[in-house]
């Protein structure tokens, strides 16, 4: 909300604060370089470095119609945003009495504007937001005594309340609508995510072992119950080798399933390509036993059952030549061919590994390229047996030997298997999604508050983390922006694939950031979920109770309401001593602004 620019606010006790017997302090706002409150918000063009400031803002703007079709389409979008926030300001200021002198959409020099009672209605010449005029909001306010009564500090503290928190309240309101659309017309499943069942059991894996067959659901994992695949992924990747319970369900009846939970290398054979293989067609090539999701086999395409004939020029590879190309020509793109129902399919990508993986073969001394041949005793004839010959000698001093170049190279080392190791736990299942019968428009709108909550929770960490620059980095407020351009959602093929690498979402994101998660995607779902995620955003961003945020008005409010209810008097702070600490706000934002459009522009 930005009712009047000059609208700061001390919260140290002055000698003007006992105001039973004062009236409100007549002090121009022309006194901090402003205009009257008859005249516009900002500085008249005049101001030398206003032409400054417009033609950077025309610079920015031209890159971002240039760049892609999307970008007027979200201004306007986030216009309509801020103009419903100042909707409710304006709504719930006259329905309190309170007098409204100006709505207008932007700031700087008016550009069109009408009367319509005893409000002016316009547009101006920046397009950085919208705001309402509420008279009075401050003690600097000069106000005619006759109309004191219809000021904003002259009203009883709940409408204050209610008339600063109605901006955000209308985020909120537009966010639930969004995304009971998006339950009620789309069939959206929410952050619970549709319900999976195994449609893929990993031959010598641990759920191949319990028996688990293709159409069981899985209930629990060591009486851990989870949301959806991804959190069912996690709890399995945080266990250690060693017994596991597991409940499942199938044709109804619930089952109880006991056995030893195996190991997942996600750094060896395939160094992090996130592919399991067979050796059942040595003669063509590797077959792909499971995909792990994410991963760089999963982002190429590759599914359970292709049998890969050629990658990157290299035919017919197996798993350590595979291994070997993708490390060498990592960052390039290439096409991987695989044999899929008995045609070949080119698979385009870039060639890349798992980052941030320990090797835990590097502690023997293992290289790129080698051939493992046998562990201790065990003969590494496959990737499964690897894992049972390690977990089996975890701690323990053993031999490896590897073929190096034609020579059989022998390598003594400890088998160190902790959780900072590259192994995690390995079930050996694969998920079949199932689309959920249409809702009923109460369990539309009960799943709408749900994902209401748990988006606006990442939002809060997201912000407490904003005070701290290193949290950007692998924060989860990026994962929200980047569900945004999955749910449901068709990768267009007219946006070229550098465009929809990036920018970076463990990172604040500019409205250009934004527009290009849109452009990425063609689905109008995903459209409806990012619009509800900007809104919840927007809402609590200005719930902060700094100024000249409508939390720092709220806070003022009450504020005061607390110093007349212990001191039995009216109780007014002195606007005057936040005006250095406003204008740091208000600097770091444009700031903080300034430079994520400018990262999100020029990063693609």
């Amino acid at each position: 909300m930005t009712p009047d620019p000059t609208l700061v606010e001390a919260l140290e006790p002055t000698a003007t604060d006992d105001l039973s017997n004062q009236p409100p302090t007549q002090w121009s706002e022309k006194a901090f370089g402003g205009q009257s409150s008859d005249d516009a918000a900002l500085p008249s063009t005049n101001n030398g470095s206003l032409p400054l400031l417009f033609g950077f803002i025309g610079v920015i703007l031209a890159i971002g119609f240039l760049r892609s079709w999307w970008f007027p389409g979200i201004l306007a979008g986030l216009l309509f945003m801020l103009f419903m926030h100042e909707f409710g300001h304006y709504i719930t200021a006259r329905a309190s009495g309170m007098k409204v002198t100006e709505f207008f959409i932007g700031f700087g020099p008016k550009i069109w504007s009408f009367q319509r009672g005893e409000t002016e209605y316009g547009v101006k010449g920046i397009p950085a937001g919208a705001y309402v005029r509420i008279m009075g909001m401050t003690n600097l306010d000069d106000i005619n005594p006759a109309e004191e009564h219809r000021t904003y500090r002259s009203q009883p503290y709940w409408q204050r309340m209610m008339t600063i928190c109605a901006g955000s309240a209308m985020h909120f309101l537009m966010a639930t609508i969004a995304l009971l659309v998006l339950f009620a017309a789309y069939s959206y499943q929410g952050f619970n995510g549709p319900p999976w069942v195994v449609s893929q059991v990993v031959p010598g894996s641990t759920a191949s072992a319990l028996g688990i067959e293709v159409g069981d659901t899985i209930v629990s994992v060591n009486d851990e119950t989870f949301a959806n695949w991804d959190e069912f992924g996690e709890v399995v990747s945080n266990l250690q080798d060693g017994p596991v319970e597991i409940v499942i369900r199938r044709d109804g009846q619930e089952q109880a399933l006991s056995g030893d939970l195996g190991l997942r290398p996600e750094d060896v054979l395939l160094d992090g390509f996130g592919l399991s293989v067979l050796d059942e067609v040595p003669a063509l090539g590797a077959q792909a036993a499971f995909v792990w999701p994410q991963d760089p086999a999963d982002r190429f395409g590759i599914a359970v059952g292709d049998v890969i004939l050629n990658a990157g020029g290299v035919a017919f590879p197996d798993d350590v030549a595979l291994s070997t190309l993708l490390r060498d020509r990592e960052g390039e793109t290439i096409s991987i061919d695989v044999l899929r129902g008995g045609q070949i399919v080119s698979l385009p990508g870039t060639a890349q590994l798992a980052e941030d993986l320990p090797k835990i073969l590097d502690l023997f001394g293992v290289e790129d390229g080698d051939r493992l041949l046998r562990l201790g005793g065990t003969d590494l004839v496959s990737d499964s047996v690897l894992r049972e010959a390690l977990s089996d000698n975890a701690g323990e001093v053993v031999r490896i030997q590897v073929l190096r170049g034609g020579d059989t190279v022998t390598l003594d080392g400890t088998v160190e298997l902790n959780r900072s190791t590259p192994f995690r736990g390995f079930f050996g299942v694969g998920p079949s999604f199932e689309p959920e019968a249409d809702r009923g428009f109460g369990d539309s709108v009960s799943s709408a508050v749900s994902d209401f909550g748990t988006i606006a929770k990442v939002n809060i960490v997201g912000l407490v983390d904003l005070a701290n620059p290193a949290s950007w980095v692998g924060g989860d407020d990026g994962e929200i922006m980047r569900r945004s351009v999955e749910i449901n959602s068709t990768p267009r093929t007219d946006v070229p694939a550098s465009q929809c690498d990036g920018p970076d979402t463990n990172r604040p994101l500019s409205v250009v950031g934004i527009g290009r998660l849109i452009s990425c995607s063609e689905s109008a779902d995903q459209v409806v979920f990012l619009f509800a995620v900007v809104n919840i955003f927007i809402g609590i961003f200005n719930l902060v109770p700094l100024l000249p945020l409508d939390g720092g008005h709220a806070a003022i409010a009450t504020y005061e309401r607390s110093r007349e209810l212990v001191t039995r008097k009216p109780h007014r702070v002195d606007a005057a001593k936040l005006v250095p600490v406003t204008w740091v706000v208000i600097l770091f934002l444009v700031g903080l602004g300034l430079w994520t459009t400018t990262l999100d522009i020029f990063s693609w």
